[in-house]
């Protein structure tokens, strides 16, 4: 690979981990702010909690990540949106474990690491393809008519 494009891959994978990081707290404080704790404290309502997520933090953060990746990369994108969810993944995983919110063992599979990885992918999807959509194009026709003159 060359050098542009594995640069181009840390910064889409730096734009889903920020965009992941600024909106998974804009949800928390909007829950906060509007006195709507229990969804984040009941265990009842964390599937709602993390739905929300899934469609507010984790698909934007993967969409935004994988639209830089797309505009700038044009070829093999089957597997090059693969790595900026994946990059943002690694380095929020990491970011959580320094400042200890995971252990070594994560707890909750699904939610941690499951969910989280797939849904960046996803949007990293969604995103590179948003830029790089084939489309069909129909060749002018031209019309000749025969009209003969006597």
């Amino acid at each position: 690979m060359e050098f542009g494009r594995i640069l181009n891959l840390i910064i889409g994978g730096a734009i889903c981990l920020f965009i992941f990081l600024i909106l998974e707290e804009a949800i928390r404080q909007f829950f906060i702010s509007s006195n709507i704790l229990g969804i984040l404290i009941f265990d009842e309502a964390r599937l709602a909690y993390n739905l929300i997520k899934i469609g507010c933090a984790y698909l934007p953060a993967g969409f935004l990540g994988g639209l830089f990746v797309g505009y700038r990369d044009k070829e093999n994108l089957k597997i090059i949106l693969l790595f900026p969810s994946i990059i943002g993944f690694i380095f929020w995983a990491i970011l959580n474990y320094f400042f200890g919110y995971w252990g070594f063992i994560p707890v909750d599979y699904l939610n941690m690491v499951i969910m989280p990885l797939f849904s960046l992918t996803a949007g990293a999807y969604l995103g590179g393809y948003t830029v790089n959509w084939p489309t069909e194009r129909k060749p002018k026709e031209e019309r000749v008519s025969l009209i003969f003159k006597e």
